[in-house]
This record gives structure tokens, C-alpha cells and sequence, in this order.
């Protein structure tokens, strides 16, 4: 059978064929002329049944083609997967390398600063509070909270040490602070400064 009659015989029911494979009337055009293209270069002498072997071309030409579309999902997926394990990994680098330098940035300043300079200038610098909010943490005024603040920038300017350094304290206040500037949530941080805070309070003006 030529493929001029082949095609007029068959196109209609081996397009109905890769229709309802592919659900895709431009995709099932492709395969049939595809696969009547093919049909061309096949030597005919060994073909007994033109339309079954049509028939037959045509549905495993579908069965590629799907086999292809879900083949290229899956390394998309794979490598959307590997973009966000990347992207993952280095917001975790990030961190890990933030930590590191707050981490002696924290210790340089508990050795600069005391307690109400600390809570002053964090909150201040770090976390943008106002002096307004920052009057209800200290119990002062909001002048005062402005002066407390452009003192202890300038203390942290400066080289010289005012306090031993205490892993205990700053084992107690690092990882809340951590935690406030990698996730915006400070709540737990200023809990950690009010109860140190009311300490350094009592230890400054002892009860008799």
C-alpha cells in the first residue's frame, strides 16, 4: 500500500487513536504525521497488515511520548527539589555565618555595656524600637532612653573593656536574641531582658 493511500485510508482512525492517548488535538496531529513519515521509509514487502501495523505505530508512538512528558516532570521536579535544597542550604550558611559574627558581637557588647545600656541599644539598633517603647522595658523617660543610647554607641566605639566577659550571661541572653533577629520575634528576648533587668535593678539599689 503507498503512503499517499495509507494516509487517506487511516489518518481519520489513527488520529482518533493518538486522541485519546494525549487528550491534545495538536499533539495527536504530530504523532500521526510522524508516524506516516516514518510509514514512508518502511520497506512494505515485509509489512502484511498496513493498518494494524499504523495502528500499532501510532499507539506506541503515544505510549513514548507520554513516557517522554512524564520522564521531563520528573527531572523538573528533581531539579526544582535541587534548587530549593541549594536554596535551603545556603539560608542556612547565611545563618550559620550570622551567627558567628553576632555571636562576637554579643559578647564584645556584654563586655561594654551594662544592663540597661544593653536593653537600650539592641532594642534600639537592632530591633528599631522606639524611645517611647523602649521607657516601658527601663522605667525612664524617653530622653533619657535617647541619651542612654548615644552612650552606649559610643561606648561600643570605643576599645576599652568595662566588664568581664560571663558565658553564663551570655549563654542566657544569646540564643533569645538569636532567635528575635533571625525570625523577627522578640518576645522571648525582651522577657530575658526584663528579668535581668529587675535584677540589675535590685543588685544597684539593695533593699535594707
Amino acid at each position: 500500500m503507498t503512503a499517499e493511500k495509507a494516509y487517506n485510508n487511516y489518518y481519520s482512525l489513527l488520529y482518533s487513536i493518538a486522541y485519546q492517548f494525549l487528550k491534545s488535538k495538536e499533539d495527536a496531529e504530530d504523532i500521526v504525521q510522524e508516524t506516516f513519515l516514518k510509514w514512508m521509509k518502511v520497506d512494505k514487502e515485509n509489512v502484511q497488515n498496513s493498518k494494524a501495523y499504523l495502528i500499532k505505530a501510532v499507539k506506541n508512538a503515544c505510549i513514548n511520548f507520554l513516557e517522554d512528558i512524564k520522564r521531563k516532570k520528573v527531572e523538573a521536579l528533581a531539579e526544582i527539589n535541587f534548587q530549593i535544597s541549594n536554596y535551603q542550604l545556603n539560608i542556612e550558611n547565611s545563618y550559620s555565618e550570622m551567627e558567628k559574627e553576632l555571636t562576637e558581637v554579643y559578647a564584645n557588647m556584654l563586655k561594654k555595656l551594662n544592663s540597661k545600656e544593653q536593653a537600650v541599644f539592641v532594642l534600639k539598633s537592632s530591633f528599631n524600637f522606639s524611645y517611647n517603647d523602649i521607657t516601658e522595658l527601663i522605667g525612664t523617660t524617653s530622653e533619657n532612653a535617647r541619651k542612654i543610647f548615644q552612650r552606649a554607641k559610643v561606648r561600643m566605639q570605643d576599645d576599652a573593656q568595662r566588664f568581664e566577659y560571663d558565658k553564663n550571661t551570655f549563654k542566657s541572653f544569646f540564643p533569645s536574641f538569636f532567635k528575635a533577629y533571625k525570625y523577627g520575634d522578640v518576645c522571648d528576648y525582651i522577657n530575658v531582658l526584663k528579668s535581668d533587668f529587675s535584677n540589675w535593678m535590685d543588685k544597684k539599689n539593695p533593699q535594707s
